[in-house]
């Protein structure tokens, strides 16, 4: 009887070891796995990658994190992915392929990815525009309204009328901000400037983007910019001899003769650090915004037209914004009904800025459809 169990006790002690060092040797195997397993990242964008805008910014920055991280990561972009059905059957198909990352570059995707982040909590989402964070939401946006900023000054120094033209998607805080701070660079430089503003209702639409940018400047306008994405305004502008300032990328081929300068976006250095923090595991939800300071906001194919005063004045904002020493929204402003918004001596803050819902004084436009 002693016999049986002391070989009953060898048996269970021999079964232990052997569990041990399977156990071992899987977790050794499982460590070795996510250490060698590339992350996979989705990127999703509404509009046409070849169109010169937005779209096709991210999908450049794509392209550039592809060749900096190599073998450390596996990418998958789609494009003409609209919001509601579409955006949820993408966002869905990619979580359940179990991808690590899936960026949504579209303000429209917004409340899709808040619905389907806690559904699928092993994958993070990064919503492009967006403000609201969660356990595995992550928003991130460069900071454009300073190169809007920076435009405005150039199209002060150039116009001869006092009368600019903005062409605008959709009345949302980060196109509203952008015309505000389009017209307070220009208004710092000639304080009685007005900026004539029409609405798209669109991001990509070129006939309504023509349409409205002949309607500003059939009414004095002789510099004009906007928000949308495509160079319809840049062609008809070079076509009636009419500056024009390109946004999102250099729009330069599009107007030869009259193009001032292009807002461009660099989304390369935002989604290098985010790619970077999943491989560190030190990822934590948060609001990653990147200006002229982190190299992904420019003005690029500034024209050598433009006067040295106004290349002057151009350097000293640039080197004010890489030493964080100019804050746009700085009070006191009002909006373009005279009422005081900002008082003096308080700066809108980020979250401030992305509900931004009113216009500056100086715009000559409504948000009111």
């Amino acid at each position: 009887m002693v016999k049986h169990q002391n070989l009953s006790m060898v048996s269970r002690l021999f079964f232990l070891l052997v569990f041990m060092m399977l156990y071992t040797v899987s977790s050794i195997a499982l460590a070795d796995s996510k250490e060698n397993h590339p992350l996979k990242l989705a990127f999703i964008y509404e509009n046409p990658v070849d169109a010169g805008g937005w779209s096709q910014a991210h999908e450049q920055a794509r392209l550039a994190i592809e060749k900096l991280f190599g073998d450390k990561i596996v990418t998958q972009s789609v494009e003409g992915v609209k919001p509601g059905a579409d955006i949820s059957r993408v966002m869905t198909k990619y979580a359940r392929e179990n991808y690590d990352a899936i960026f949504a570059t579209s303000f429209g995707y917004m409340r899709t990815v808040m619905k389907l982040a806690p559904q699928f909590p092993k994958t993070h989402f990064f919503h492009c525009v967006g403000l609201d964070t969660a356990e595995n939401i992550g928003t991130y946006l460069t900071r454009a309204y300073q190169g809007s900023y920076m435009a405005g000054v150039l199209a002060a120094y150039t116009t001869k009328t006092n009368v600019l033209g903005f062409v605008a998607s959709f009345p949302v805080p980060e196109v509203i901000a952008g015309v505000n701070a389009f017209t307070l660079g220009a208004r710092s430089v000639k304080p009685d400037i007005v900026v004539k503003m029409l609405w798209v209702n669109s991001w990509s639409d070129p006939t309504k983007e023509r349409a409205a940018a002949d309607v500003l400047m059939d009414e004095s306008v002789d510099v004009i910019t906007h928000h949308t994405e495509t160079s319809s305004i840049l062609v008809a502008a070079e076509q009636r001899g009419i500056y024009a300032i390109g946004y999102q990328s250099n729009r330069s081929a599009a107007a030869p003769t009259h193009h001032l300068a292009s807002i461009v976006h660099n989304w390369t250095p935002l989604y290098r650090d985010i790619i970077q923090s999943l491989l560190d595991n030190s990822w934590k939800p948060g609001n990653l915004w990147y200006g002229v300071k982190q190299g992904a906001v420019s003005l690029e194919g500034v024209s050598d037209q433009i006067s040295p005063a106004a290349k002057k004045r151009l350097q000293a904002i640039e080197a004010e914004f890489k030493a964080d020493q100019l804050k746009i929204f700085q009070g006191p402003l009002r909006n373009n009904k005279r009422q005081l918004i900002i008082p003096e001596n308080q700066a809108a803050s980020d979250r401030e800025i992305m509900s931004m819902n009113w216009l500056v004084e100086g715009v000559a436009g409504s948000i009111e459809q």
